[in-house]
């Protein structure tokens, strides 16, 4: 059984300390002159984009951003969470015959949450992006190993499905009062609102039969039948197989005698294989709502994807 879990956290630290205006002035003095930029001055040597007035409150400085105002007054963190975990368990059902059943867990959440204040962006603005994916995967195989003489038999016969679960909601918006109000349900003006679900499944069986004698001579075959969510309904699961033989060269008399030998196999295979590495509801006929489908007030839906019941 193992267990393992992982949490992250992201928020910008301050890689200038908290500077006043003299000390500002150095630092951009010596940022310019280390690129061969000549500083730009006031008549009173002073730059004309420092990042507090004589109050020492923080200021918008324009085109170049006031970065140390950006750090202390912006909000711009990320925490991600994850869970992976595996157990299994071993049945001998008789000598030689075993049974093994297999279970495996991946969580992984993300929050990520922005506030930028209305110094830098005027009336403010905020956003709360939420989002996670839960996968699991069973495993069930039956395997058979036996010897007879000099010839080593293995037979192997098994299920798995796995399945995997996203969702994610986003929320924006402008239009704050005050800046010390910090979360997005004070915003007066929504933005952005986004609501993602969506799901997939993968089912396979599967079986390998393998045979080798006196150590010397291999041959194995493999066949697996795999059925996916995400092709089309009229070809959803295919066929794979794949064949190898091997000779192990060292093992022969001929070779066994050469020093400079230690290990020497000859190999060769052919085999078909697939994945489902596409979106989603490629095959569907899917359909969109929402602020852009409204027409002259009226709700309507949008055609958004022809269907595929043959993708594959």
């Amino acid at each position: 059984m193992n267990f393992d879990t992982y949490t992250g956290f992201s928020d910008p630290t301050s890689l200038i300390p908290m500077m006043n205006t003299t000390q500002f002035v150095g630092y951009v003095g010596e940022y310019r002159v280390a690129r061969g930029l000549a500083p730009v001055t006031l008549s009173n040597d002073y730059f004309d984009w420092l990042p507090r007035d004589a109050a020492g409150n923080l200021v918008d400085t324009g085109f170049i951003q006031n970065v140390i105002g950006i750090e202390e007054l912006n909000t711009n963190r990320f925490v991600a969470k994850r869970t992976t975990g595996n157990v299994y368990a071993d049945f001998k059902i008789m000598k030689d015959l075993v049974f093994r059943t297999d279970f495996g867990t991946d969580y992984n959440a993300g929050d990520g949450k922005q506030r930028q204040v209305n110094l830098f962006t005027p009336t403010g603005s905020a956003s709360r992006d939420f989002q996670y994916e839960s996968k699991w995967l069973t495993t069930n195989a039956l395997k058979y190993n036996k010897d007879f003489g000099k010839s080593t038999i293995g037979v192997l016969a098994g299920y798995s499905f796995e399945t995997a679960l996203f969702d994610r909601i986003l929320v924006a918006g402008t239009g704050f009062a005050p800046d010390g109000l910090p979360n997005i349900v004070s915003a007066t003006i929504p933005t952005s609102t986004v609501e993602e679900r969506s799901e997939w499944a993968l089912e396979s069986h599967f079986g390998r039969f393998n045979y080798g004698y006196d150590n010397r001579y291999l041959f194995e075959a493999s066949v697996r039948r795999d059925g996916s969510s995400r092709f089309g309904a009229d070809n959803r699961s295919a066929l794979f197989y794949a064949v190898s033989g091997g000779w192990v060269l060292s093992e022969e008399k001929f070779v066994k005698n050469q020093n400079f030998i230690n290990f020497l196999k000859l190999t060769a295979s052919y085999g078909t294989v697939g994945n489902d590495r596409i979106r989603n509801f490629s095959s569907l006929d899917l359909y969109d709502g929402g602020v852009l489908t409204d027409y002259a007030g009226s709700l309507n839906l949008r055609p958004m994807q022809v269907p595929n019941r043959g993708l594959t």
